[in-house]
């Protein structure tokens, strides 16, 4: 049992890369990621029960589990209990504890099955445009303007709901795929085709999260080789200016109370402006345990370029969101979590790589977007972790570590298949 659910959770990897697929049951959607998670959790339980494998609270689970309790002490002591948020933060970080669990042994093989399935939505990407400029409309790919000017051009959301969470999925896609080259696992043809309808479909995006895709490579050309700091400086640089393009637009609207003028021409807060500053407001009002968590915790009437009014619920940021919803005491287990990935950048392996991408998709780019929910960046949290224990094991003393594999054949004969 456990080796299917090996396979499953693989499969599952795959299926990060369609998010919007899903299958008809009970009257709803049960989206294929939530599918195969309930295949592989189920045989990993089956498994536990048959003595293939022994539940053990390894290291990495710790700040996984730190988080989510610090946000339900806030939670309860600020008396708002919303059960399908509830049920939400449960379910991102099992699909972290069974990811690290499920990929031990296996990690470079659950790396390969991302980068090969991130073809899908870059490719799906690079067809909308293409498809775009004869005239044709892929609506499925193509997403509306949002806070942008309306015009002539494509915004892509290809395979996700939303051009910002593509775009953090593509920014873990694009440093595999660096990796991968390094590492051989893919030639040159295959890393140019690949590598250049990902950057392609993230361009237009057209998101701020651009910046964090930036740093991401700038970070990783830093750390691979131990190049020059100024590719570090250069991605910081670019996420900075994606922020401030993020706080203030061009754009005159009706929500905006003040303007200030820059190489000569007035700007106005845009609309994640309004948002952060509501989420301050919330946060200041009340600042150990916040609001609970209600998944929506501001309220900001929005009039957008096009002319149509949206009321805007989501704080666009994943601290404020975490401040305005469970306070100081979430924001301490936000920061459990970043401060353990950071720890996990160590040199130029396959397990740096992923701890960098992770902390450019969810730490950077959460300076623009909440990401608190993205199943994918919680799957990429289970796979950090597995990176960091097969290190671990990797650093003992050869004696040390064959006992440790020996009391876990099942593990060990997975971990060699």
């Amino acid at each position: 049992m456990l080796a299917s659910a090996r396979v499953a959770f693989l499969a599952l990897i795959v299926s990060l890369a369609v998010p919007r697929l899903g299958i008809p049951y009970a009257g709803a959607t049960l989206s294929l990621t939530e599918a195969l998670f309930t295949v592989a959790a189920g045989c990993w339980v089956a498994a536990l029960l048959r003595g293939e494998t022994r539940l053990k609270v390894e290291p990495g689970d710790l700040p996984i589990l730190g988080y989510v309790g610090l946000l339900l002490v806030a939670t309860v002591a600020a008396g708002t209990l919303v059960p399908e948020r509830i049920a939400i933060l449960g379910y991102s970080a099992a699909l972290a504890l069974l990811a690290s669990r499920l990929a031990a042994g296996q990690v470079e093989r659950a790396a390969r099955r991302w980068l090969w399935a991130s073809a899908i939505p870059a490719g799906v990407g690079v067809l909308a445009l293409a498809l775009f400029v004869f005239g044709i409309r892929l609506d499925y790919a193509l997403h509306p303007f949002g806070t942008l000017a309306p015009g002539p051009y494509p915004r892509l959301q290809s395979t996700f709901a939303f051009p910002a969470m593509l775009c953090t999925y593509l920014t873990v896609s694009v440093l595999l795929l660096l990796h991968a080259r390094r590492a051989g696992w893919i030639g040159r043809g295959k890393f140019l085709t690949i590598g250049g309808a990902s950057a392609i479909t993230a361009l237009y995006c057209l998101t701020p999260g651009l910046g964090g895709l930036a740093l991401a490579i700038g970070g990783w050309l830093t750390l691979s080789d131990g190049r020059s700091r100024w590719w570090l400086a250069g991605g910081a640089a670019a996420l900075a200016g994606s922020v401030v393009a993020a706080a203030l637009t061009p754009v005159a609207h009706p929500s905006a109370h003040w303007s200030i003028e820059m190489l000569g021409h007035p700007f106005y807060p845009a609309v994640r402006w309004l948002a952060w500053s509501d989420a301050l407001r919330l946060w200041a009002a009340h600042p150990l345990v916040g609001t609970g968590l209600t998944g929506g915790p501001v309220s900001v009437d929005y009039l957008d370029p096009g002319g149509a009014w949206h009321n805007v619920t989501d704080a666009h940021d994943v601290y404020l969101n975490i401040a305005a919803q469970t306070g100081l005491v979430g924001l301490a287990g936000l920061a459990l979590l970043i401060g353990w990935v950071t720890v996990s950048l160590r040199g130029n392996g396959l397990g740096a790589t992923l701890a960098l991408a992770w902390l450019a998709a969810f730490a950077a780019e959460g300076l623009t977007g909440s990401y608190e929910d993205a199943r994918h960046l919680w799957v990429l949290l289970g796979l950090v972790a597995a990176a960091r224990r097969s290190d671990r094991l990797a650093d003992q003393p050869s004696g040390q570590a064959s006992e440790r594999v020996a009391s876990r054949p099942t593990i060990a004969s997975c971990a060699g298949a």
